[in-house]
């Protein structure tokens, strides 16, 4: 795994306070080494529950989490916290994918949160959202990186509960099985999942309206439960 160079934790400590700054007081501002702590080996920085104070801790969470990336080998922040890069919402892991069918195959809950999927397609200025079903796989390869391959994606506007649900179960139906070699470059598998994500790609004159956005989500997400 390549380690996190200086330029990328200061890049971090500004995106996390920038973030932070954004949405109002709800992790409270983080030194350097504490916001690096919530950056994953592909330069992905979380932002789980408040209450939730690493990266490792966060990645166990039966819940979804924000999230915001920048691309190596160059940090793309504007040096004052708004980067260019992904961001949005992403159930990463298998509890939070078993939440999210509890939530889809109960009609309230399910029509509240297709409702605010179909929100983001509304007006051309979020127009760039999308709804992906991906596999998300770890091999036995040195870096010990997951690697993401979009299995199903759709325009926020056009999703149904229903095509959410056949696209995990289709996607669940063709996972690679552990010791698979892996089609990019052969690493045998150690596991393979479904997730489930809403992003878009950010630049810093959108990254603040994208900020408040994503957290919209989270937080009507969260009140699912």
């Amino acid at each position: 795994m390549r380690r996190i160079s200086p330029l990328e934790v200061q890049a971090t400590h500004r995106i996390f306070n920038h973030v932070e700054s954004v949405i109002g007081p709800y992790y409270g501002k983080k030194t350097c080494d504490q916001a690096k702590g919530y950056v994953s080996q592909n330069r992905w920085i979380m932002f789980p529950e408040y209450h939730i104070d690493s990266l490792r801790e966060g990645a166990l969470l039966p819940i979804p989490n924000v999230y915001v990336s920048f691309e190596p080998p160059e940090v793309k922040d504007d040096r004052t916290g708004k980067v260019e890069g992904w961001i949005g919402l992403t159930y990463h892991n298998v509890d939070s994918m078993i939440w999210l069918a509890e939530i889809l195959r109960r009609k309230k809950k399910s029509t509240l949160f297709i409702s605010m999927l179909q929100a983001l397609g509304s007006s051309g200025w979020f127009g760039d959202w999308t709804v992906y079903v991906v596999n998300k796989t770890l091999t036995d390869c040195p870096d010990n990186t997951p690697k993401y391959r979009t299995f199903k994606e759709f325009r926020p506007s056009k999703v149904t509960a229903d095509l959410i649900q056949k696209a995990v179960a289709a996607s669940d139906q063709q996972l690679l099985r552990r010791g698979d070699p892996y089609p990019v470059d052969g690493n045998p598998v150690i596991w393979d999942v479904t997730v489930f994500q809403v992003s878009k790609w950010t630049t810093p004159s959108e990254f603040d309206d994208d900020v408040k956005l994503s957290f919209d989500l989270f937080f009507k997400a969260l009140s699912l439960r």
